[in-house]
């Protein structure tokens, strides 16, 4: 049976979870060239223990500083030079996790939430979809899971992270639209033992929000309106 994303570059950073694993698993499993770039040895062996990760041939690992600009610019641009494009760009940003007031923060606390929780999708973003302009048929999907709204209420900084985020992902999908980028950003509902996307499309695991995506990349996923920005104001202001 013919692998549809056969020789397909997709580049998956950010956070390592079981949603990021399950979908480097699942492009590999359909012999596309997989890319992780990797802050730290800990976070690559997390990555490599899921199910064979490290036995397929066709996953390609980097270890980089993703808050040196420079050297983020230098490793995208050596993987289009060897693979020539990429296709799909999955970005799962980190969020910090200080619960306390904003009034309460250290200059420290505020230094970190800029270093997690924002500094690296800025880079990532600003880098990739700039690289992405040539290939006309690229798409760029930026997760947000729903652990991260839990606390959201209780975590000031969290909150500012989340909602200035938030806006950068606004204006990169309109930027990405003016280069013929598509750019989806998908709001990831975790509740124990199943996963939903908050576009009206129920998903139960892991392996169907994978599909969601490889749906949106082949067009088969018609609403996509709603996919993009469609998220829930009344979870900002939940009870924690």
């Amino acid at each position: 049976m013919a692998k549809l994303f056969k020789d397909k570059v997709i580049l998956v950073a950010g956070e390592v979870s079981d949603v990021s694993t399950a979908i480097i698993h699942s492009f590999l499993e359909e012999m596309a060239i997989v890319i992780f770039p990797a802050k730290s040895l800990q976070q690559l062996n997390k990555v490599k223990e899921y199910k064979d990760i490290h036995q397929h041939k066709n996953f390609v690992s980097l270890l980089i500083d993703v808050h040196d600009f420079d050297r983020v610019i230098e490793t995208c641009e050596t993987i289009t030079e060897r693979f020539g494009k990429i296709d799909i760009a999955v970005q799962i940003p980190e969020f910090s996790s200080c619960k306390k007031e904003l009034t309460e923060a250290s200059i420290d606390e505020w230094n970190n939430m800029m270093e997690k929780g924002m500094a690296p999708f800025f880079m990532g973003a600003r880098i990739v979809l700039g690289l992405m302009k040539d290939n006309l048929n690229s798409m760029f999907v930026h997760i947000t899971d729903s652990r991260f709204f839990e606390n959201l209420k209780s975590c000031a900084l969290s909150r500012v992270a989340f909602s200035t985020r938030l806006e950068m992902s606004k204006i990169f999908a309109e930027e990405a639209q003016r280069n013929g980028i598509r750019y989806y950003h998908l709001w990831v509902q975790h509740a124990p033992g199943e996963y939903a996307l908050l576009n009206d499309v129920s998903v139960v695991n892991n392996e169907e929000i994978v599909e969601q995506i490889k749906n949106l990349y082949q067009k088969e996923t018609y609403n996509t309106d709603s996919v993009l920005q469609s998220f829930p104001k009344q979870l900002l202001h939940q009870q924690a």
